[in-house]
């Protein structure tokens, strides 16, 4: 296939050099001879000859090629029956031989195609109306001529062989004003850029313009209406894309005997399926050219409802009404031309479109033939500034407008003998107000990024101009967002506005500042210490408060007595939102009050020093005790635990004391807690910490002891004193128990040994043993012995009593007494039951 390259190099050739084709009419049965040539060095056959016979002949009836394809275009008046494929035959030429022959291309066209047509030996091809040769490969030319036409394997498309076949029936290129070659899209005579569709045989489409089918008399005499330029004419018009219906299928304008204007309808039907809308076009006829596609009022091929062509030479005017889509059908007039509005905006708009003030529409109508009664000039407003259609008889119109936005003003004009012009719109943009911005501050590893964003609601933010430090040319960033890198550390000041799209320059410009700001709290540290050392120390937070960083250059204090301790100072890059502890010491060389500055020096020219006042006061060290004594809960020998107590140890000296260790110094009193620690331990002044301790006594009776505390107190440990009291519960047992002396005679006596033990764990406190009872005077003690000596006494835990008890009886009778050990300290007496019978 020849490139579109060499398509466009021919229609330029064909531009100058083609002389005016005279179109002669066609009809009846035109078969046409298919001949299939190969080139000598190029044996491939790359279709069937069945397959040329479906493309060429009325073997492909109803397939969409070439048959149905003239059928369709004359209406029925043309016939490919009787059309024949021949080949393939061989050429006695290589391609190359063959594409010199009579010069470069596309000179020795015919002597290429004859070769093709004596190859065919035996073939009578004078007998068909023309010939088509194809060669077997594609760099070979296509092109057509009178009822001769040359085409290649991949030019076997409905749309590409459609073309060269109506050169072949006598057609010339269709051509689109100003005189293009191939510039009418809607016609196959303009081949290389036309509106296409992919039907069964490729690429096919579009139809033949109305002007040639007029030529060719494939058109209904009946359905071409003649209107010669005068008073306006309504006409309704068919699709020309198919031959139903009954209205005209073409609209011929009369300009001079040998000139004429013609309008169609084409739809998307048929082999017009691939046009983009339903559309009116009009042609010119004659002159020195064939068709050529007029473009109508609004520099535009194609005619949509609503808009017109005209010829001023003529004064003749073509507007279409409407576009019945479903039904195919166009309702046009034909009549003289209209005036005509010019309109113009004062003042003008700048490069964008915009204004920036009000605006003045002039609406200025004149008529291409000079009339002189003024027109009526119709005009509406749509957007920003609405107004209603309105009428006004004049040449000229002010609308002024005044509000921001798009406004667009729709305007037309009639004469007096009811002729319209093109209908006009100009469109008007009015932004007087300066678009608005705003920046963000977004950290990053790199420093600071001021995020400027800009809004304009009327005609949009052109572009954001800064400048950072005063410095230098003012930057511009076009769009509405800009980014700016900002320092990291000191001072910076950004200084920013926008400009919108129709010139509006936002003013006051913004300024956005980025600085270290260092707060010291608190402004004054008070501070005690024991006499002869250094205290508790004070904080003093340093914060940057500001965005950008800064740095700490020196921390000191005026006197030898206030120190700021090593490792806590500050000195150094201190990041904006960051805070740094100083940790400021007082040492206090006696019992008075002292007074100093604490001075921080920065790297920030706007605030280079702070201070601090400081105050300390020497204090002696003392501590108080709470419960002093400790008195602890009565303990139980013999019991699981002890008893528990807790001393609170207080520091209201004010001065810190450091307590150094706590003890007892006896097993009687444990500790066995404490939150005194660890050791060495800081009792601030004001403050308290308690010692949990257990009273553990081993014996009976009360104990006492003391909590020593040592510190740095001068006047040496301090010591708590503690107290507790230790019980028991004796236990006496007796053996035998009870004690039975059996039967004795009266006047006799008999006699027992018992044994008194105390097998508790506390002494028992005997006032003296005694017999009791029913019968104490049958009954006597002889002798009591204690481990520790005579009663009353006491019976140590684990010691005993011996006893003899004698039985007496004076009487004949069963007597009962008991042996009772009377004891002290609220202790019951202890009595162990004696008996005896006597006879």
């Amino acid at each position: 296939m020849a490139s579109l390259v060499r398509l466009a190099v021919l229609s330029l050739l064909l531009l100058f050099a083609l002389p005016a084709l005279a179109v002669n009419p066609v009809s009846g049965k035109t078969s046409w001879a298919i001949v299939l040539c190969k080139f000598k060095d190029i044996p491939a056959e790359p279709f069937t000859v069945k397959d040329a016979e479906i493309f060429f002949t009325e073997a492909g009836k109803g397939q969409g090629m070439m048959f149905d394809f003239w059928r369709d275009m004359s209406f029925g008046k043309v016939d490919l029956t009787g059309s024949k494929v021949f080949g393939w035959f061989d050429l006695p030429l290589t391609f190359d031989e063959f594409n010199k022959l009579g010069g470069e291309p596309p000179a020795g066209r015919d002597e290429k195609l004859e070769l093709c047509r004596k190859a065919a030996k035996g073939v009578k091809l004078d007998d068909f109306y023309g010939t088509v040769v194809v060669w077997n490969d594609d760099r070979g030319e296509f092109w057509g001529t009178t009822k001769r036409v040359a085409l290649t394997p991949s030019s076997l498309v409905p749309a590409a062989a459609g073309h060269e076949m109506g050169h072949g029936y006598g057609m010339n290129h269709s051509m689109g004003w100003p005189r293009i070659v191939y510039g009418d899209p809607w016609d196959t005579m303009s081949f290389a850029r036309v509106h296409t569709f992919m039907g069964s045989g490729g690429k096919s489409g579009p139809g033949l313009n109305a002007s040639y089918r007029a030529l060719l008399e494939w058109l209904d005499p009946r359905r071409i209406v003649d209107v010669t330029p005068g008073p306006l004419r309504a006409v309704r018009l068919d699709s020309v894309s198919f031959e139903a219906g009954t209205d005209m299928h073409m609209a011929r304008i009369r300009l001079t005997p040998d000139e004429h204007l013609d309008v169609e309808l084409r739809t998307q039907d048929g082999w017009d399926a691939g046009i983009p809308e339903p559309v009116v076009l009009v042609h010119r006829v004659g002159l020195g050219h064939v068709t050529l596609l007029e473009r109508n009022a609004g520099g535009s091929y194609d005619l949509q409802p609503g808009e017109r062509y005209y010829d001023a030479a003529y004064d003749v005017q073509v507007r279409v009404r409407s576009i019945d889509f479903g039904n195919a059908k166009a309702d046009i007039e034909i009549g003289p031309t209209g005036p005509t509005v010019r309109a113009s905006l004062h003042p003008q708009p700048n490069g964008t479109g915009w204004n920036t003030t009000d605006v003045e529409v002039r609406l200025e109508a004149n008529h291409p033939v000079p009339r002189y009664t003024a027109p009526e000039i119709t005009f509406d407003i749509e957007g920003a500034d609405f107004a209603l259609p309105s009428t006004q008889s004049a040449f000229t119109i002010l609308l002024p407008l005044r509000t921001e936005g798009i406004s667009a003003v729709n305007f037309a004009a009639v004469d007096k003998d009811g002729n319209l012009g093109d209908e006009g719109r100009i469109e008007i943009a009015i932004d007087k107000t300066p678009p608005l911005s705003h920046a963000t501050l977004v950290p990053t590893s790199a420093g600071f990024q001021a995020r400027i964003v800009a809004t304009d609601a009327t005609s949009g933010v052109r572009e954001i101009r800064y400048n950072l430090g005063g410095l230098g040319p003012d930057q511009v960033v076009a769009g509405s967002a800009a980014t700016v890198l900002l320092n990291p550390s000191g001072w910076s000041t950004l200084l920013y506005w926008a400009v919108d799209q129709a010139g509006n320059v936002e003013y006051p410009y913004h300024q956005l500042t980025v600085s270290p700001h260092l707060e010291v709290t608190p402004s004054a540290v008070s501070l005690t210490a024991p006499v002869g050392a250094w205290g508790t120390p004070g904080i003093v937070t340093l914060r940057n408060s500001g965005v950008s960083a800064m740095n700490i250059v020196s921390v000191m204090t005026d006197s030898y007595y206030f120190r700021v301790i090593p490792g806590s100072t500050c000195v150094g890059r201190l990041g904006g939102g960051q805070a740094c502890d100083l940790r400021v010491e007082f040492f206090a060389p006696a019992a008075f009050a002292y007074d100093a500055t604490l001075y921080i020096r920065t790297d920030d020219i706007h605030q280079l020093d702070h201070t601090v006042a400081l105050h300390g006061e020497g204090k002696v060290p003392g501590l108080t005790f709470n419960p002093s004594p400790v008195v602890f809960a009565n303990v139980t020998i013999g019991t699981v635990g002890g008893s528990y107590a807790r001393a609170t140890i207080g520091n209201s000296s004010g001065a810190p004391v450091v307590i150094s260790n706590l003890y007892t110094g006896t097993g009687t009193f444990l500790i066995f807690g404490d939150t005194c620690g660890p050791k060495p331990y800081t009792l601030a002044s004001g403050a308290s910490c308690y010692v949990d301790m257990l009273f553990m006594p081993g014996v009976v009776g009360p104990h006492s002891g003391s909590l020593q505390v040592a510190s740095n107190v001068p006047s040496g440990p301090q010591s708590v004193p503690l107290q507790g009291m230790a019980t028991g519960t004796p236990t006496l047992t007796a053996v035998p128990n009870p004690v039975a002396f059996g039967m004795v005679p009266v006047g006799q006596s008999g006699i027992q040994q018992l044994k008194i033990r105390n097998t508790g764990t506390m002494l028992a406190f005997v006032d003296g043993f005694t017999i009791a009872g029913a019968n104490p005077a049958m009954f006597r003690i002889i002798k009591s012995m204690c481990q520790n000596g005579v009663p009353p006494t006491t019976i140590e835990p684990g010691q005993a009593c011996e006893f003899v008890i004698a039985y007496l009886p004076t009487a004949s009778a069963t007597h009962q007494a008991v042996l009772r050990a009377n004891l002290s300290m609220g202790v019951a007496p202890f009595d162990v039951p004696m008996s005896g019978m006597a006879r």
